[in-house]
C-alpha cells in the first residue's frame, strides 16, 4: 500500500496536483455548477415575475390549501375565471388577461356549469378558459400533457389550476419515504412551472388538527410546503361567511387577507387586511351585545357577554370601549355604563 492510499489527504493532494492546469472536469467529467460574482449578479437586470392574481398568485408553484367545504375550489374557480376573462379576482383584484387551464378533477360538467354561472354573475364566459374534469396522473403522462398545453400557449398562458393535488400526483414508490414522495410530487410540478414561466396553482387540503403556523396545517410533510414557491391557506369556520386567506411565499409579500364568502353565488370578496377586519369585528361584537341586552351595560357585563374572562382581555375591552365612545359608536353614561349609539 503506497502513501496516498493510506493517507486521504495525500490522495486529495495527488488528485489536485493531477488536475492543476487542466480545464474544469477534463478528467473527472463535466462540472455541475456555474459560478458568478456578486458584482456581476447585482449588475444584471431581471424581469418582474408574472402574476396571475397580483400579490397573491405569482409565477412558480402555488399551493392553495383549505379544509373541506371552506370554499377553496370556489376560490380557485374565481381565480381561473378572473385571469381568463381579464376580470377582478375576489371582487376587487384586477387581473391581466391570459389563457388558463383548469383541471377540475373532483367535479363534473353539470356542477361546473352551475358554478361557472354563479361565479360569472352575468359576465361573458371567457373562451380563454379551458377546462378538463379528467387528466392522466403525473407519472402516467399527465406531466407531458401539461407541458404540451403550455408549449402550445407559451406566449399567452397565464395560469394553470389543478384541483386537487391528490388527483394528479403519481403513485408512491415502494422504497420512497413519505417526505421524499411529497417533495417529488410538488417538485415535478414546480419544475414544469419554472420551465414555462407560468403560475401553476394546486389545490390541497389542511390537516384536521390546528397548528400555530399556518404552513404546518397543510396536509402532508414539509416536503410539500418546502418545495412550493407560495403557500395560500384558506380558513373559514362552518356556517361563517367570513374567512381568512394567509399568504406566504418567495416572491409574494406575507399577508393575511380578510374575505367574505357568498353562499348563494360562491363568490369570495376581499375585505382588506385581517388585522383591520379583526378590529372592526370586535367593534361589531360590542355593538351587538349592547343592542341585544337593551339596557345600559357596565364594562364587566359587556365582558361577560363577549366571553372576555381574563384580565388582559378585559383590559383590551376597556380600551376598545373608550375608543368607540370617542368615535361616537357607543354612548357612555354618567354612571360608566354603555349603550349603543342611535346614530
Amino acid at each position: 500500500m503506497n502513501a496516498t492510499q493510506s493517507d486521504p489527504r495525500a490522495a486529495a493532494d495527488a488528485a489536485w496536483n493531477a488536475e492543476r492546469g487542466k480545464p474544469n472536469g477534463a478528467a473527472a467529467g463535466a462540472t455541475t455548477f456555474k459560478l458568478t460574482t456578486a458584482a456581476d449578479l447585482v449588475a444584471r437586470e431581471f424581469r418582474e415575475p408574472k402574476w396571475a392574481v397580483p400579490q397573491i398568485v405569482a409565477e412558480g408553484l402555488t399551493i392553495l390549501a383549505g379544509k373541506p367545504k371552506t370554499g377553496k375550489s370556489w376560490a380557485a374557480l374565481d381565480f381561473a375565471v378572473a385571469v381568463a376573462g381579464g376580470y377582478s379576482a375576489l371582487g376587487n383584484v384586477e387581473c391581466q388577461q391570459g389563457d388558463v387551464l383548469l383541471l377540475a378533477l373532483e367535479d363534473n360538467d353539470r356542477r361546473l356549469n352551475q358554478r361557472l354561472k354563479a361565479v360569472l354573475q352575468g359576465q361573458p364566459a371567457p373562451a380563454a378558459l379551458q377546462i378538463a374534469t379528467q387528466w392522466r396522473r403525473a407519472d402516467a403522462g399527465g406531466l407531458d400533457d401539461l407541458l404540451g398545453w403550455l408549449r402550445e400557449r407559451h406566449k399567452t398562458a397565464r395560469l394553470v389550476v389543478i384541483d386537487t393535488l391528490q388527483m394528479i400526483r403519481g403513485q408512491r414508490g415502494k422504497n420512497d419515504g413519505i417526505y421524499a414522495d411529497d417533495y417529488q410530487a410538488i417538485g415535478t410540478l414546480k419544475t414544469l412551472a419554472d420551465k414555462a414561466n407560468v403560475p401553476v396553482m394546486v389545490v390541497h387540503h389542511l390537516r384536521k388538527e390546528t397548528a400555530g403556523d399556518p404552513l404546518e396545517s397543510v396536509s402532508g410533510t414539509a416536503g410539500i410546503t418546502g418545495s412550493a414557491d407560495t403557500i395560500l391557506v384558506l380558513k373559514r369556520e362552518p356556517k361563517d361567511n367570513f374567512g381568512l386567506l394567509y399568504v406566504r411565499g418567495r416572491d409574494v409579500p406575507e399577508n393575511e387577507i380578510a374575505m367574505q364568502f357568498d353562499e348563494a353565488t360562491g363568490k369570495w370578496l376581499r375585505l382588506g387586511g385581517a388585522d383591520d377586519f379583526r378590529r372592526s369585528e370586535a367593534r361589531r361584537a360590542v355593538t351587538r351585545a349592547l343592542i341585544d341586552f337593551g339596557d345600559p351595560m357596565t364594562p364587566a357585563q359587556i365582558a361577560d357577554a363577549l366571553g372576555k374572562v381574563d384580565a388582559k382581555a378585559k383590559g383590551a375591552l376597556r380600551v376598545l370601549l373608550h375608543k368607540m365612545h370617542k368615535g361616537g359608536e357607543i354612548v357612555q353614561h354618567s354612571d360608566g355604563r354603555y349603550t349603543a349609539s342611535q346614530l
